[in-house]
C-alpha cells in the first residue's frame, strides 16, 4: 500500500472500532452487534493479545507502524490493528479487562502507569477512503509476511478479495503466495460457506475445539476419495463457483464435515485426532459405502477403516498389535501386585491364544 496516496494522523482511541468483518473474527460467526467483550474474547482464541498487552505496559505504546483505518460516521473502523485495538482497550478499560480476564489469561496491574495512558490516547493511522486500498498490504502481512494469520482467516480474507472480482493470480501476486496455495484456500472456503449457507454445517457445532482446523478441509478436497464422495471432479478448481457442491450431494458434504469436525447438535465426535494418518484413513472410508455406515452406526474410525481391508490383513495387523502389548506386559511382569481380577484376565487371554493357535494350525493343514 503506497501510504504517500492516503491520509495519515492521529486519531482518539476512542474513535476507533474493531472491524467485525475482519478475518480473525469471523471463525465465530459474531454478529454485526457483537460487543466488545465477544470480539476480545474472539480474538484472544487466535492471537496472543496478552503478549501485546505486557509489551505496552513495559514500553508504552511504541509505533512501529501505523493501524490502518477507514472512516464510518463520526468513527473509524479499523480494517489492520485490531489486535492492537483490543489490548489498548483493555489498557483503558478496567471492567472491560476483568471480564476478560480468564481468556486473556494475564491480570493487568492497575492504576496503568500515566505513560502508558498517554501513550494510547491518540493512535497513528493510515486513512484510506476504500477497503481495496489496503488489500494488498494487509493480505502480504498476514498471508505470507510477518504476522501470518490462521489457514482460516487467510482462506476468508483471499475468498472475499475473489469474490468482489479479483482474479487468482492477481490475487497470488499480491499477497506473495502461490496460485495453487490461494486456490486451494478459496476452494475450500466455498465448500465450507456452501455447508453453512444449506445449514448443514456450522463452524460453532464442532466438537473439535480450539483453532478451527480449516486445513484438514482443503487438504481433503485435494484427495480423490473426497471428491468422488461430494461429487466434485478433478479438474473443479479450474471454474470455481459459489456453491461447488450439488444439491444431491450436500448431504454427504454434511457426513465429510461432521465426522471430520464433530457436531455437538447430532453428538458426534470429531474422528480427525491428527492430520496424517487421521484424514487420508476416513477419506478411504468414505470410498466404502459399507466402512462409510459402519462409521456412522460407531464414530469409530478406526472400526468403519477395517471394513476396508482383507479379512486376513485384518487378522494380521490385530495380531502384531497384540503381539507388541504383550511383549510390554512380560517386561513389567514383575510389577504385578497380585490383583485376581488381572490374573483371570491373563488367563482368560490364554485360553483366546490357544484357540487362535488351534484355528491357525486348522487352516494350515
Amino acid at each position: 500500500m503506497a501510504t504517500g496516496q492516503h491520509e495519515k494522523r492521529s486519531i482518539d482511541a476512542t474513535d476507533l472500532l474493531f472491524d467485525i468483518k475482519n478475518p480473525r473474527l469471523v471463525g465465530e460467526r459474531l454478529s454485526e452487534k457483537a460487543d466488545d467483550i465477544q470480539i476480545i474474547t474472539n480474538l484472544a482464541e487466535g492471537a496472543d493479545i496478552a503478549e501485546l498487552v505486557i509489551s505496552i505496559e513495559e514500553n508504552t505504546f511504541v509505533d512501529f507502524e501505523p493501524i490502518v483505518v477507514i472512516e464510518e460516521g463520526d468513527k473509524f473502523r479499523v480494517l489492520e490493528g485490531n489486535r492492537r485495538l483490543a489490548a489498548i482497550k483493555l489498557l483503558q478499560d478496567e471492567k472491560l479487562a476483568q471480564q476478560v480476564v480468564q481468556v486473556l489469561k494475564h491480570s493487568i496491574q492497575r492504576p496503568v502507569r500515566q505513560a502508558v495512558l498517554d501513550s494510547i490516547k491518540k493512535i497513528p493511522a493510515i486513512i484510506v477512503t476504500k477497503e481495496a486500498d489496503a488489500q494488498s498490504y494487509i493480505g502480504f502481512k498476514h498471508i505470507n509476511g510477518p504476522h501470518k494469520w490462521t489457514s482460516f482467516a487467510k482462506a476468508k480474507f483471499v475468498t472475499t478479495w475473489f469474490k468482489n472480482g479479483t482474479g487468482i493470480d492477481e490475487i497470488a501476486r499480491k499477497v506473495g503466495d502461490k496460485n495453487q496455495t490461494v486456490k486451494d484456500l478459496i476452494a475450500g472456503m466455498l465448500v465450507l460457506e456452501q455447508a453453512e449457507e444449506e445449514e448443514v454445517f456450522d463452524v460453532q457445532d464442532r466438537t473439535k475445539r480450539g483453532v478451527f482446523g480449516f486445513s484438514h478441509l482443503y487438504t481433503a478436497l485435494n484427495r480423490k476419495e473426497y471428491r468422488d464422495y461430494i461429487g466434485l471432479k478433478k479438474d473443479w478448481t479450474e471454474n470455481l463457483v459459489t456453491s461447488p457442491v450439488s444439491t444431491g450431494d450436500v448431504k454427504k458434504l454434511k457426513t465429510v464435515l461432521q465426522y471430520m469436525y464433530g457436531s455437538k447438535k447430532d453428538n458426534i465426535e470429531s474422528v480427525i485426532k491428527s492430520q496424517n494418518p487421521d484424514l487420508k484413513h476416513l477419506g478411504v472410508v468414505f470410498s466404502n459405502p459399507i466402512a462409510t455406515q459402519v462409521l456412522q452406526d460407531t464414530n469409530n474410525l478406526e472400526t468403519a477403516l477395517e471394513e476396508t481391508e482383507e479379512k486376513s490383513a485384518v487378522f494380521e495387523r490385530t495380531l502384531i498389535s497384540a503381539n507388541t502389548q504383550l511383549q510390554k506386559a512380560s517386561a513389567n511382569v514383575s510389577n504385578y501386585n497380585g490383583a485376581e481380577a488381572i490374573m483371570d484376565m491373563a488367563k482368560n487371554m490364554e485360553r483366546m491364544i490357544s484357540l487362535i493357535i488351534n484355528n491357525m494350525e486348522s487352516v494350515s493343514k
